[in-house]
C-alpha cells in the first residue's frame, strides 16, 4: 500500500481508468468483528489480468485498512511525506 502508486486503476468498457489515492471510496459491510469499513481502489494485478484472461468487461479491486491507518496515510500524503524529493532539516539534507 502506497498512496503514490501509479498503477491504481479500474477496468471498464475496454479501457483502464487510472485513479488517484483514496479514490472510489465506498462503505462495505464485512462479516464478523470487522463490520462496516470504507474501501478504496487499490493497485492489484487482477485488474489487468482478468480482462485479458477471462474477458471480463469490468474489473475493480477495493481494499481497506483500519481507519487510523487511513487517517495517517492521508495526513502523510497531504503533508508531502511520501515525496521522494530530499528535504533539509536543521541544515542537513
Amino acid at each position: 500500500f502506497h498512496p503514490k502508486t501509479e498503477t491504481r486503476a479500474y477496468y471498464k468498457d475496454g479501457e483502464f481508468h487510472p485513479v488517484g489515492p483514496f479514490a472510489g471510496a465506498k462503505m462495505m459491510d464485512f462479516p464478523g468483528p470487522v463490520g462496516e469499513q470504507e474501501v478504496y481502489y487499490i493497485p492489484h494485478p487482477e485488474t489487468r489480468t482478468m480482462p485479458q484472461s477471462l474477458g471480463a468487461r469490468a474489473v475493480s479491486v477495493h481494499g481497506c485498512f483500519p481507519p487510523h491507518v487511513i487517517r495517517l496515510a492521508k495526513a502523510m500524503l497531504e503533508s508531502g511525506l511520501y515525496s521522494e524529493e530530499p528535504i533539509t532539516v536543521k541544515g542537513v539534507e
